[in-house]
């Protein structure tokens, strides 16, 4: 502990003051400074979690997901344990046994719950980079991409320079108004499938499911989604395989709970229970692409939007022609469906990006957090997002392996905090070319976090195997 308290004072809280406050509590809108605060207060190590006792960790991430921080006392909290390499379960065994065999015996797991008033995850990721012992590199690719960008508008000629600010002026003047339009069209017509039965369950409210996985290789995933759909990207690919596990987790629940009702004789089990062919989900978007600018202070500079996606295939239609997951027999149809539906995706996400509807949120929500009663305020909160039944976010994270004090990083990984109303939170991220994804559930829609998991990675091996199958067909 006194090796980390040292490496963190040194190199986050001495250069972010950010990590030295509290909010106030005369006024809510400010944040104090706490210098004297000892460190203790932050940070406490705990006895290492036991991958025998298999939920020991899933519930230390799920009490720190679900319980309350007090804002006013501190803004991040931290736990420490250290034990044999791969006892804990936060790493899979392949990645453990692989480190055994370089020299490396054991093995230190820190959990940080980091309220969204001090950072978003990009800035968190420029605090955890000025941590580890490759800073000045990780800050040289940043400052080239800063660079990058600047050289591609330096080499635009005027009259270039003209077309962009004009398509500048019609994104957000046109593209606000359409932005508006499709968010009140989508909070109108839609609904989130899960209320339905989160209404009649018996698991109790404020309950979390957790799971946390590596897929590939970002160059795999890259090259597999961009077999099926030359236009798509990683999260179109990533968007369209939680959209098929929440439609395996609507199957499930339907299935479990129709005979409970049946039972009680009361209404229709066939009828009672919905699952629609589109949801709306959430995907937020960092507002100054994805890097924290020379001069900017750590902060939330994360905004969203929301677009509506199709699910694999409608309720009932299921019949004919199709197995019980609605992919058409056949190898050469399914690999057809799979392409269509990444496609499909594409476009929705495309459409979502095509307006400012990110920064409008985020100005929503600030006004609304600043100034706005708290009951109005959690009002706003909960139907800004339009019945979204998740909410998926991509991290980029470091391009390399990193080491704190000479130690390496095997594995980094974030959940998403489930707004109000949402029952499903993804994150998937990068980190030294491994892409990996955390689910954070609410237990009432997504009982076993694990299962949910098992179905991502089941629909990213149709998509493998669908564009092995398209590269054989050219």
């Amino acid at each position: 502990m006194k090796e980390f308290e040292d490496l963190w004072r040194r190199k986050v809280m001495d250069r972010h003051e950010r990590f030295r406050c509290h909010v106030s509590e005369d006024d809510d809108n400010y944040f104090e400074i706490a210098d004297k605060k000892s460190f203790e207060e932050y940070a406490s190590e705990v006895i290492h979690p036991c991958l025998a006792k298999s939920n020991e960790l899933h519930n230390r991430v799920e009490y720190f997901l679900s319980s309350h921080l007090n804002v006013n006392h501190k803004l991040w909290e931290a736990t420490l344990s250290t034990g044999p390499i791969g006892s804990s379960g936060a790493i899979e065994a392949a990645k453990a046994n692989k480190l055994r065999s370089a020299g490396h015996d054991t093995e230190t797991v820190a959990l940080f719950r980091i309220h969204h008033a001090l950072a978003d995850g990009v800035s968190m990721s420029v605090a955890l980079g000025d941590v580890a012992d490759e800073s000045d590199e990780l800050k040289a690719v940043v400052q080239s991409e800063i660079s990058r960008r600047k050289s591609k508008m330096k080499a635009m000629s005027f009259r270039e320079k003209i077309v962009w600010y004009i398509h500048l002026f019609l994104f957000y003047s046109f593209g606000s108004v359409k932005a508006l339009v499709l968010q009140f069209w989508r909070s109108m017509i839609a609904m989130n499938p899960f209320d339905q039965f989160i209404d009649v369950t018996t698991v109790p409210p404020g309950s979390r499911s957790t799971a946390w996985r590596t897929i590939s290789t970002v160059n795999e995933v890259k090259q597999v989604t961009k077999t099926l759909s030359k236009k798509s990207t990683l999260n179109d690919a990533f968007v369209m395989c939680v959209t098929a596990a929440i439609h395996r987790q609507l199957q499930e629940l339907k299935s479990e709970a129709t005979p409970k009702q049946t039972e009680v004789g009361k209404i229709n089990a066939h009828n009672m229970f919905h699952i629609p062919s589109r949801i709306n989900v959430c995907i937020p978007v960092h507002l100054t692409g994805g890097v924290l600018l020379p001069g900017q202070k750590l902060g939330n500079k994360i905004g969203a939007f929301v677009t509506s996606v199709p699910l694999p295939v409608r309720e009932g239609k299921e019949g004919k022609g199709k197995d019980r997951r609605g992919d058409e027999c056949g190898s050469g149809s399914a690999n057809h469906t799979i392409g269509k539906r990444l496609k499909q995706v594409s476009a929705s996400l495309r459409e979502g990006k095509s307006t400012p509807a990110p920064l409008i949120a985020w100005r929503c929500a600030k006004f609304f957090s600043d100034y706005a009663p708290d009951p109005i305020a959690k009002f706003a909160m909960r139907n800004g997002n339009a019945k979204s039944v998740a909410v998926i976010s991509n991290i980029k994270g470091f391009p390399f392996e990193v080491h704190w004090n000479n130690r390496p990083v095997a594995f980094l990984s974030a959940f998403l905090p489930l707004p109000p109303g949402i029952p499903i939170g993804v994150c998937v991220q990068t980190y030294a070319g491994e892409v990996s994804f955390t689910i954070d559930a609410d237990r009432r829609a997504v009982p076993d976090a694990e299962k949910f998991a098992d179905w991502i990675m089941e629909e990213f091996n149709k998509m493998r195997e669908a564009a092995r199958l398209t590269k054989n067909e050219l």
